[in-house]
Order: structure tokens, then C-alpha cells, then sequence
């Protein structure tokens, strides 16, 4: 039998970190809670840590500061952030310094368990050999995309996101018209292997003109043609250059 997959948490409140314990070790997760931030740097520099479910807004160390500080030291661990101050800004600035998922509180047992795996899942994934962003390509790192087409914008998920968390058997979209705001819900994926939905973060503002009835109809599209007919929205983008700042570029601006 292989040995569990071990996971640290971080939050300050304790009854927090005894709830996930709880939670995580009946799914057969080895699990390590650590209220303070520097203490649970110090473990995870010691190595053999799988994933890493940080609370954002801590008295020590926040987890942006966490996550920054795994950046300097290399520590590769996947990180999913979980905050109860849910905001665009925070899913973007958690996104952006390189956690693999974002999960606003409240929310359900079911849902922390799908996190989790999805976390767990991008600790194995090589991101190189996933399909390429063409040139002019701005994205919320590893999650979704945007690009210009001519006065429009069309946006779309990362596949890094889909090889996290398998088959998508649908997909629900907003409707024309809806306002969307950056880095705020634009859609949820609807997966063969979870009753969970993964939620989509969007790319940037603006109005929705248009959805992919492609997509709708075939979902498999979003893994063979990504950044092609597996687009999911075409907006009329809010303040595009400003926006696009935010977000990290696959190449030249088109």
C-alpha cells in the first residue's frame, strides 16, 4: 500500500485547522495544521508535503505572504487558497503569485474535498506539455484566458485546469448581455467524476456578447481545441488595456 498523501494547512484559528483535519484525514489524507505561517514555511522546506490549503488573511503571515515566500525558497508545492474575504482582487492576487485553486468560504464539505483533489491532482501535471496559448493571449495564471478578436474579446478555460480535474460532461454559461467583472464567477464546469462543479474565474470585465453553442453541445472540445472552438464566452471587454496588466501574457500582444 502506498504511503498517504500528506497535506499542510494553514490557518490561524485552530477549531479551523481540527474541522479540515477532521474532514481530510476520513479521505485518507495524512494531514499536518500549523496556525502560524512561518512554522508551516519551516515544514514545507523540509519536504514531502503534497499540497498546501492556506487561509488567506492571517496576523503573521498572510497567505500571499506564503505563497511569495515558496517562490523564493522553490518550494513547488501546489497551494490552494480558501478566505473568507472573497473579492475579485483576492482571487486574482492568489491566482497571479501561483496558487492552483481559490475556494471563498462558506462553503460545502463536498466542495473542500474537490478542491483538494483538484490540488492535488496539479502536483502532477507537467505544465509543458499542455497545449499552447497562441501569441496575444492574456490569462489568470492557469485558470482562464482571454484574446482579442477584432472589436471583441473572446475568453476561455485553461487546460491546465481541465487536466486537474478530468472529463467535462457540461457546461454552464452566462447569459448575453450579463455583466462580468475580472476575476469574478463568469461559469461553472460540470465534471464526469465529481458532483461538484469547478467554478471559473473571469479573465476580465465587460459585457457578455455571445456563448460557444459548440461547447454546449460538445464539451470535449475545451481539451482538444482549448484556445480554438473550445472558447466559451465573446465579451465586449470593459477597459481591456488597463485589465490585461493584471494578468500574465502568453506572448506578443496581437
Amino acid at each position: 500500500m502506498s504511503d498517504p498523501k500528506t497535506i499542510v494547512v494553514i490557518d490561524d484559528e485552530i477549531r479551523i485547522c481540527q474541522s479540515f483535519e477532521r474532514v481530510l484525514q476520513r479521505q485518507g489524507y495524512a494531514v499536518e495544521t500549523f496556525t502560524r505561517g512561518a512554522q508551516a514555511l519551516e515544514r514545507l522546506a523540509r519536504g514531502g508535503v503534497d499540497l498546501v490549503v492556506s487561509d488567506l488573511m492571517m496576523p503573521d503571515k498572510s497567505g500571499a505572504d506564503i505563497l511569495r515566500e515558496m517562490t523564493a525558497r522553490a518550494i513547488n508545492t501546489p497551494l490552494v487558497m480558501i478566505t473568507g474575504y472573497a473579492s475579485a482582487d483576492n482571487a486574482m492576487e492568489s491566482m497571479r503569485l501561483g496558487a492552483v485553486d481559490y475556494l471563498p468560504k462558506p462553503f460545502t464539505v463536498e466542495e473542500l474535498k474537490a478542491v483538494v483533489g483538484r490540488g492535488l491532482a496539479a502536483g502532477a501535471i507537467d505544465a509543458a506539455r499542455l497545449p499552447a496559448a497562441p501569441p496575444g493571449t492574456f490569462e489568470i495564471r492557469r485558470h482562464s484566458w482571454a484574446r482579442r478578436q477584432g472589436a471583441e474579446v473572446i475568453a476561455g478555460v485553461h487546460p491546465f485546469v481541465l487536466a486537474c480535474s478530468g472529463a467535462v460532461e457540461g457546461v454552464e454559461l452566462p447569459l448575453d448581455e450579463d455583466e462580468l467583472t475580472q476575476g469574478g464567477a463568469f461559469g461553472k464546469l460540470q465534471m464526469r467524476d465529481s458532483r461538484v462543479p469547478v467554478r471559473l474565474w473571469a479573465p476580465l470585465s465587460g459585457v457578455v456578447k455571445a456563448t460557444n453553442p459548440q461547447v454546449a453541445a460538445r464539451p470535449a472540445l475545451l481539451a482538444s481545441d482549448p484556445y480554438g472552438e473550445g472558447w466559451l464566452i465573446r465579451l465586449a471587454a470593459r477597459d481591456f488595456d488597463q485589465e490585461v496588466r493584471r494578468l500574465i501574457p502568453s506572448g506578443p500582444a496581437a
